[in-house]
């Protein structure tokens, strides 16, 4: 009996194995089928929307629209912010993109047999960072604005990566993305600011009220130090995947 159990124990073990592997290959499917050692994908090649385009118009690619090489054609975050109020319902969505891409990069790159690196540290630091700023955002909301039927209109900056396989080029796109992504709130953050500054010439709040002012100057100030930071070590590590095409 014991040799019996022996033998359907390790056989349990073999099938609950080969479930798992079935589920994590799945999970990098593209929709047509095809694999992640499908040779027609691993070209790292795909289609760049206008709109993506209209806001980062010197991604590779991007010359086909016409677009030039000036900040015309970028979206301006600035203006969706009105107010505090208008900052923490924008910064949500935006943080939880971050959040989602960096984590897909991290488990995909490491799926593919990538190793450690500057990049997904980078991202990690995004995913831990910002996840715990999203609770923040969300304290705010629930006490100072649960009322509120501010509806965000935050569209997403990350490009779909669900086809790619090819680790550099999954790299250098979620850098040049994030690089846009990361101005996006710096710009955002700086409006606050400066509606701030304004209104602090003119309005009369209480002692609670300057207290909760200044936390969220704090917080749009940390914003703007901490992207600054990280836009300046993606943009250095850019320089390695100069002659990866993310198109």
């Amino acid at each position: 009996m014991a040799k019996y159990a022996h033998l359907i124990t390790k056989g349990i073990i073999v099938v609950l194995l080969i479930i798992f592997t079935i589920a994590v290959v799945s999970k990098f499917q593209d929709k047509s089928g095809h694999d992640i050692h499908d040779n027609n994908i691993q070209t790292g090649h795909m289609e760049i929307s206008e709109e993506h385009c209209r806001m980062m118009p010197t991604m590779d690619g991007c010359e086909i629209y016409n677009l030039g090489t000036g900040n015309s054609g970028t979206m301006d975050h600035g203006s969706m912010i009105t107010g505090i109020e208008s900052y923490l319902f924008e910064m949500i969505p935006h943080h939880q993109e971050a959040v989602d891409s960096s984590t897909m990069l991290i488990n995909k790159t490491l799926f593919l047999g990538d190793q450690l690196d500057q990049l997904q540290t980078i991202a990690s630091n995004i995913v831990s960072g910002q996840a715990l700023e999203i609770n923040q955002l969300t304290t705010w909301i629930a006490d100072q604005y649960s009322g509120s039927t501010y509806i965000p209109h935050y569209m997403n900056m990350m490009r779909n990566t669900d086809t790619i396989t090819d680790v550099d080029t999954l790299k250098k796109m979620y850098a040049e993305d994030m690089i846009l992504h990361h101005q996006g709130a710096i710009d955002m953050s700086n409006k606050l600011l400066e509606l701030m500054t304004e209104e602090d010439k003119v309005i009369r709040v209480t002692e609670e009220g300057m207290k909760f002012r200044n936390e969220i100057k704090a917080f749009a100030q940390n914003v703007i130090d901490a992207q600054t930071k990280e836009i300046a070590e993606l943009t250095q590590i850019l320089e390695s995947y100069t002659s990866v095409s993310t198109h």
